[in-house]
């Protein structure tokens, strides 16, 4: 019976944590939701099998995988906003204008509203 209910835990939060990804707002909970079924549906596989091992080592690959998430997120605010921030701050000639709108261009491809008073 509990390897049934595992089943149906694992199936539920590989589910969840799939569709998460394409649901707005409430994705993110649904996804750790998800995740959160899994973890139990191994735990209860490893305490049916009594193999401590099975648990363990899940659990050594999700803690992992949040630290490599928490890694990637890092590494691309340092790479890319920190560079964004600094090439963006105000520019004192024309010529760091002109790079500072070629940036713009290459990185935030955001179509530009003209103004009448402007042309």
């Amino acid at each position: 019976m509990a390897l049934s209910q595992a089943k149906t835990y694992g199936g539920v939060g590989a589910i969840l944590s799939l569709v998460g990804i394409f649901i707005p707002y409430v994705g993110v909970v649904a996804s750790i939701a998800g995740i959160i079924l899994i973890l139990l549906a191994v735990k209860i596989i490893a305490n049916e099998t009594k193999d401590s091992s099975i648990f363990s080592n899940y659990l050594v690959s999700f803690i992992l995988r949040i630290v490599a998430v928490i890694v990637a997120i890092i590494a691309f605010i340092s790479i890319f906003g920190l560079s964004y921030f600094a090439i963006l701050k105000e520019a004192t000639n024309i010529h760091e204008m002109e790079v500072v709108e070629k940036f713009r261009e290459i990185y935030i491809p955001i179509p530009r509203r003209r103004h009448r008073g402007w042309e």
